[in-house]
C-alpha cells in the first residue's frame, strides 16, 4: 500500500505532478511536438529532434539519448549523481573537420536510421538553445584519435606498411578522424526500407520487446523514434575532404561486432584478421591520398546477441564431439552444402534465426558522408555489397581477407562464410498476423485521433492491442518467483519470453538491446515468434554453483545466479518447462580458445611459461567463458543504489523516454531485464 500511494506521485510529465501518464497521445493536453520535417534541406525549416525529457510536450521523437545508456542515466538520475534540469554544455564540442550536407541528406528515403544533422544540432539551434527553448543533445560526435594494434607494427616490420608520419606514425599508430552515431530511425522510411507496414512495424517492435515505448503505437503522428540499441563508429583514415570525391581512392569495410575475437583473440574466428587487414588497407589508401573507413557496427552473434552466441557454440562443439541430438544436415540436392545448412540450422533452433543484423540499414553511414562510389570494398559479404549498390553506390572491387591471414583454427569459419555468402537466402516466413492469444499485452482498444490531427500512418483500427498491464488484472496470473529462496523449485525461474505473456514475473525480455533486432525480424518475417527454442545440448559445459550468496536475495541483484541452469532439471524453471511455459537462459558458458599477440610476446620473453593446459604452446588460452544477461532484482538494486523502489521504478520509466510502462504499473513484478549490454567473465583454471 506505501508503494501504491507512492506512485501516484509519479509522472511522465512534470506539468502534471499528482498522476502517472503511462504514454502520450497526438491531441493530448500539453503535447505540442517541436515541428520536424525529414528530409529538408535546410536544418531550420527540417527542424530538431528533441528526445529529452526536461519539456515533455516539445518531444517528437519516441525513445531516448544514448541508446542503451539511457538506462545508465536513469539510474544516475535516480542516484542524484546528475542534478535535475541539468543540462550540458557544449562549448568547443563541434567536429574538427567538416562533413556534408550532401545530397543524400535531403532525400527523406536515403538516409532512415541516422541523423544527418546530428553532429551539429549545438550549432544550428544555439540561439535557441541559449534562450532555454530547446534542450538538444547531439546524435552524432566526431573527434580525432589514435588507433595502436601490435599487427599494423608487426605489419610495419614486415614492409606491408610503411610510416609517413602523417597518416602512419613511426611508432605504429594510425591517426583517425572517428565518429559516434547513435541511432535515429525514421519510422516511415525504416518501414519502407524492410517493406513492411509502418503500422505493423510499430506494433511489434513494442509487443515483441516487452511492451517497451507505448508511443509506437499512440503517437503515430511521431516519426522518428530512438530505439536502445548500439550504435556505429566510424574510423576515418587520411582526408575526409577527399571521401565524397568519386575519384579520390576509397576503401571501406563495413565490420560486425565481434568483441570475443576482436579484444580477446578467440582463437576460431576471423573477426579481428579481418578488422586489421581493413584497417591496413585504409591506410594505403590514405597514403595514396584519399581515405580508408572501418565502419563498426555493434550488431554482436549476427545480431542475436552474446548469451545466444556462446549456446550455439556448445550446441556445436558437442555436434563436433558426436554427442549433439541428430537431426540437422542440409537438404539433399539444395546446393546449398551441408556445413553452411548445419550452421545455420543449428542457431536457428536455439535463437530463432540465424542472422538478423540490419544489413538494409548499412549504407546509410556512407550516405551521410557523401559516398557515391567505393573503389576497395573489403568484404566477403554479398548481402552487404547488395546492400551498398541498392543505394546507390558504386563498388569497382572488393576484396578478401588473404589467406595468409588466417590462422589455421580459423579456416572452418572462414569456409563457412564463404559458402554462406555465395548461397541464397533462406526462404522468408511469411509476416506474422499476430492473432489475439500471441498479443503481448490483454486487449484494450486504442482510441482514433481525431481528423485535426490525423496520422500518416494508420492507426489500428480492429486490432486490439494493451499499452501495459496491471496485478489485478484477470489475464494475468504471473509463474511465482521468490529471489534468493534456497530451494530452486521454490525460487522459480524467470519468465520473460513473450510466447504466454500472462505467465511473465519479469518486465522486459531477452537479449537486451537485441530483443530490438528480434522485433525487426519478426516484422519483416524471417523470425516466427511462435516457433518454440531447442536448447537441446547447449548446457554449461562446467558446472558453476550453487553457492551461499545465491541464497541471499540482497547479495546477488543484477544478474540471476540460476541463469544458466534453467534449461536442465535442477534448475528453478523446471516446473515452468513442465507445464509448456517457455524459459530462456540469461547465462551462457562456454569452452574458449583465445589467442593475444602480448601473450604471444610474453611467453617469447619468458614472462608466461606454456603448461599445455591453460597456457598452451604457440600462446594459445584455454579458458571457460561466460556470459551474463542483466537481471535487475528491484528490490535490491534500490537498495544498492540507497533509494527507495518507488523512485528507482519512476525514474527508470520517465528518464528513458516511457520505457516499460509495467515498472510502474507492476509493483507485483519484483525482476526488470533492461535493455543494456552484459558482462562476459573469462575463468581460467
Amino acid at each position: 500500500r506505501r508503494f501504491r500511494r507512492a506512485v501516484l506521485a509519479m509522472s511522465i510529465h512534470p506539468s502534471t505532478r499528482h498522476m502517472i501518464k503511462l504514454t502520450t497521445h497526438p491531441s493530448q493536453f500539453d503535447v505540442n511536438p517541436e515541428p520536424f520535417r525529414w528530409g529538408a534541406a535546410d536544418p531550420h525549416q527540417r527542424g530538431p529532434i528533441v528526445a529529452t525529457v526536461s519539456s515533455p510536450g516539445k518531444r517528437n521523437a519516441v525513445g531516448a539519448h544514448g541508446g542503451t545508456y539511457s538506462v545508465y542515466r536513469a539510474v544516475a538520475l535516480a542516484a542524484h549523481a546528475t542534478p535535475v534540469g541539468f543540462r550540458p554544455d557544449f562549448t568547443n564540442t563541434l567536429p574538427p573537420c567538416q562533413i556534408g550536407p550532401h545530397p543524400a541528406w535531403s532525400r527523406p528515403e536515403a538516409i532512415v536510421s541516422l541523423d544527418p544533422w546530428g553532429h551539429l544540432p549545438q550549432e544550428i539551434f544555439k540561439e535557441r538553445m541559449a534562450r532555454g527553448e530547446l534542450d538538444l543533445r547531439p546524435t552524432i560526435s566526431v573527434t580525432k584519435s589514435h588507433l595502436d594494434l601490435p599487427e599494423i607494427k608487426d605489419a610495419i616490420q614486415a614492409g606491408r606498411l610503411k610510416p609517413d608520419g602523417v597518416h602512419l606514425s613511426t611508432d605504429g599508430a594510425v591517426v583517425t578522424t572517428k565518429a559516434a552515431i547513435e541511432p535515429v530511425w525514421h519510422l516511415p522510411g525504416i518501414a519502407s526500407r524492410f517493406g513492411v507496414d509502418e503500422t505493423d512495424l510499430r506494433r511489434t517492435l513494442y509487443e515483441q520487446t516487452g511492451g517497451m515505448f507505448p508511443e509506437l503505437v499512440t503517437r503515430p503522428d511521431i516519426e522518428v523514434f530512438l530505439p536502445p540499441i548500439n550504435g556505429l563508429t566510424i574510423y576515418m583514415v587520411g582526408n575526409v575532404s577527399t571521401i565524397p570525391q568519386p575519384d579520390a581512392p576509397l576503401v571501406v569495410r563495413l565490420h560486425d561486432e565481434s568483441y570475443d575475437a576482436e579484444l580477446f583473440g578467440s582463437h576460431a574466428s576471423t573477426g579481428r584478421q579481418w578488422l586489421v587487414y581493413g584497417i591496413e588497407e585504409c591506410v594505403r589508401a590514405a597514403q595514396a591520398g584519399g581515405c580508408g573507413l572501418i565502419i563498426y557496427a555493434r550488431q554482436e552473434g549476427n545480431a542475436l546477441g552474446e548469451v545466444a552466441k556462446f549456446l550455439v557454440h556448445n550446441l556445436r562443439a558437442k555436434r563436433d564431439a558426436g554427442a549433439a541430438p541428430p537431426g540437422i544436415g542440409a537438404a539433399p540436392g539444395d546446393g546449398r552444402g551441408a556445413e553452411c545448412e548445419d550452421r545455420d540450422a543449428e542457431a536457428e533452433r536455439v535463437t530463432g534465426a540465424a542472422d538478423i543484423r540490419l544489413y538494409e540499414l548499412c549504407a546509410d553511414a556512407l550516405l551521410w558522408l557523401g559516398i557515391s562510389r567505393i573503389h576497395s570494398f573489403v568484404t566477403s559479404s554479398v548481402a552487404k555489397a547488395s546492400a551498398v549498390e541498392a543505394a546507390g553506390i558504386e563498388i569497382i572491387q572488393t576484396i578478401e581477407l588473404p589467406h595468409s591471414y588466417l590462422p589455421p583454427s580459423a579456416h572452418a569459419e572462414a569456409r563457412f562464410k564463404a559458402l554462406r555468402t555465395s548461397a541464397p537466402p533462406s526462404p522468408a516466413i511469411a509476416p506474422a498476423k499476430h492473432p489475439g492469444n500471441h498479443s503481448m499485452f490483454a486487449p484494450l482498444e486504442l482510441p482514433i485521433p481525431p481528423g485535426g490531427s490525423a496520422p500518416r500512418a494508420k492507426m489500428p483500427m480492429r486490432r486490439r492491442v494493451s499499452l501495459t498491464t496491471h496485478a489485478q488484472q484477470f489475464s494475468v496470473s504471473p509463474l511465482p518467483l521468490a529471489w534468493g529462496h534456497r530451494d530452486p523449485a521454490t525460487r522459480g525461474g524467470v519468465v520473460a519470453t513473450l510466447q504466454q505473456p500472462a505467465r511473465r514475473n519479469a518486465i522486459g525480455t531477452h537479449n537486451g538491446p537485441y530483443a530490438v533486432y528480434r522485433a525487426v525480424g519478426i516484422a519483416k518475417g524471417a523470425i516466427d515468434p511462435t516457433r518454440p527454442l531447442d536448447l537441446k545440448s547447449t548446457e554449461p559445459v562446467v558446472k558453476i554453483g550453487p553457492f551461499p550468496s545465491w541464497y541471499d536475495p540482497e547479495a546477488i541483484v543484477a544478474l540471476d545466479p540460476w541463469g544458466a541452469t534453467v534449461s536442465t532439471d535442477e534448475g528453478p524453471a523446471a516446473a515452468a518447462r513442465a507445464a509448456g511455459v517457455s524459459v530462456q537462459p540469461t547465462i551462457a558458458i562456454s569452452r574458449f580458445q583465445c589467442k593475444l599477440h602480448e601473450i604471444v610476446e610474453a611467453v617469447d620473453k619468458n614472462r608466461l611459461r606454456p603448461d599445455g593446459n591453460i597456457l598452451c604452446d604457440g600462446g594459445v588460452i584455454s579458458c571457460v567463458k561466460v556470459s551474463v544477461e542483466p537481471v535487475w532484482y528491484l528490490p535490491g538494486v534500490a537498495k544498492r543504489f540507497n533509494l527507495d523502489e518507488g523512485t528507482l521504478r519512476r525514474k527508470l520509466f520517465e528518464h528513458t523516454g516511457g520505457m516499460f510502462p509495467e515498472l510502474v504499473t507492476r509493483s507485483d513484478l519484483k525482476v526488470f531485464l533492461p535493455p543494456i549490454g552484459g558482462g562476459t567473465i573469462l575463468i581460467f583454471c
